[in-house]
């Protein structure tokens, strides 16, 4: 089904599944490749339940050429930062860069713009919706061989969950234990872009489980909980200042007063 949806094709033969993993199958496309920002579900025909043979008809959002310039546009505008974090000295400092990041250079919005939840939207348009900051999130950290996941569940703004609402964010693998990031929910916090909020920056399952909740069972547990401080500044990508360059400044060190993870 990826193959098929990422070379746009109209309709795509599935054998031997049942209607449910054709499902499960879309979902792990849409949650596991953020380039893909074009794909906006699908129709489903059976040609055979003895068979279990089914016809896909994926739909996009976007015409082929569209797509294709937008994300040559993506690649683009992400390559210095992905530069920059490449350079940095460990996985949790690239993580708790690209967090930063994206709080500096993306805003939350909530418009009817189908865009805003995807990858595209956050690192072209610069607005996104948590969907969208959890696929540009692990778009980046896919180019960095960072293992990531994309969380679906439920969260709430305090422990009372009096306003609980469908939610997206991410997992991910650190020294071969799993951790919780969640920029959205740090974004809404922050008061100064320059200096985030990091509460939900290297959560482990039992500190996050507070706020957000999900189906244990489909994910991988997470135990890690890493600690960042903040650094003096960060200067990422500017999705809305384009064509001029613009670079991710790797966070000062213990040795000149700034950034340690540990």
């Amino acid at each position: 089904m990826r193959d098929g949806m990422l070379a746009y094709r109209e309709r795509i033969k599935l054998f031997g599944v049942t209607e449910a993993e054709v499902g499960e199958a879309y979902e792990a496309v849409r949650r596991g490749t953020p380039e893909a920002f074009w794909i906006d579900g699908y129709f489903l025909r059976c040609i055979s339940f003895e068979g279990r043979i089914w016809e896909v008809g994926p739909r996009y959002r976007l015409a082929r050429e569209d797509a294709a310039r937008m994300l040559a546009e993506m690649e683009e505008r992400t390559h210095p930062l992905l530069d920059a974090l490449a350079a940095l000295p460990s996985p949790e400092q690239r993580v708790q860069a690209a967090h930063h990041a994206l709080i500096l250079n993306v805003d939350y919005s909530d418009t009817d713009d189908p865009l805003e939840s995807t990858a595209a939207g956050a690192l072209v348009q610069g607005k996104a919706l948590c969907g969208g900051f959890a696929l540009a999130f692990k778009y980046l950290m896919d180019r960095l061989e960072v293992p990531c996941i994309v969380m679906r569940g439920t969260a709430a703004s305090t422990a009372e969950r009096n306003d609980v609402e469908l939610h997206a964010w991410n997992l991910v693998q650190l020294d071969g234990r799993w951790t919780h990031v969640d920029v959205t929910y740090d974004l809404a916090a922050t008061v100064d872009k320059r200096h985030p909020h990091l509460a939900y920056l290297g959560t482990s399952d039992e500190e996050i489980a507070r706020t957000h909740d999900w189906e244990r069972d489909a994910f991988p547990a997470a135990p890690l909980r890493f600690y960042c401080l903040p650094p003096h500044r960060h200067n990422g990508i500017r999705p809305g200042a384009h064509p001029r360059p613009h670079r991710l400044r790797p966070p000062p060190g213990p040795s000149d007063g700034g950034a340690s993870c540990q």
